[in-house]
């Protein structure tokens, strides 16, 4: 249900011939390695973890700067990909449950692409009324997403599944807690 339907197929024809001829299988997170042999209990040897690293950030702008964004206040922060496996649905919920005082005090902003299976949610924010404190940037360049980390209260990262988890260590490089699920590759740190 977090797949499109063409991904599901094609790792459900690819994936088992892909490992099974491959010279070495190597994952980005214990959590994934722990997948793929859950899954593929037969392969000959073992999973490798290489996690991947990240690019620095350019250093951050003044907070001013994301005025065009509509952001004027204290913020949580949300980034990746506006998709089902995101869990954001449930994270805008969460939100609106929040005291009215808490959130007139902490506005959500939701950064990244739109995905796919996503058209609810602008359908959710207008329902609760929430539209004043949730902000929907779209895809920002990484200047703009370091000045975003840089001046955001905490990142949060509801996800159902993360093979890897960026989003987390970049918050963690500018010294932002991060509020994420207990999912994936999470429990162990990506």
């Amino acid at each position: 249900r977090t797949m499109r339907t063409r991904t599901w197929v094609g790792d459900r024809l690819l994936m088992k011939p892909a490992v099974r001829t491959a010279d070495a299988v190597v994952a980005d997170s214990t959590a994934t390695a722990t997948a793929l042999t859950a899954e593929f209990p037969w392969l000959k040897s073992p999973v490798s973890t290489v996690h991947p690293g990240t690019v620095a950030l350019p250093a951050p702008g003044d907070v001013s700067s994301l005025r065009p964004l509509g952001i004027g206040k204290p913020y949580a922060l949300f980034v990746g990909t506006v998709e089902p496996r995101k869990n954001l649905g449930n994270l805008i919920k969460a939100y609106g449950l929040l005291p009215a005082g808490t959130r007139s005090g902490c506005d959500l902003v939701i950064v990244g692409a739109k995905g796919w299976k996503q058209t609810g949610l602008a359908d959710e924010v207008r329902g609760g009324g929430l539209e004043p404190s949730i902000k929907f940037t779209g895809f920002v360049d990484d200047g703009t997403l370091a000045t975003l980390y840089a001046n955001c209260l905490f990142l949060a990262m509801p996800s159902l599944y993360e093979g890897f988890g960026f989003p987390i260590i970049e918050a963690q490089s500018f010294g932002k807690p991060v509020l994420t699920s207990n999912t994936s590759s999470r429990p162990q740190g990506a």
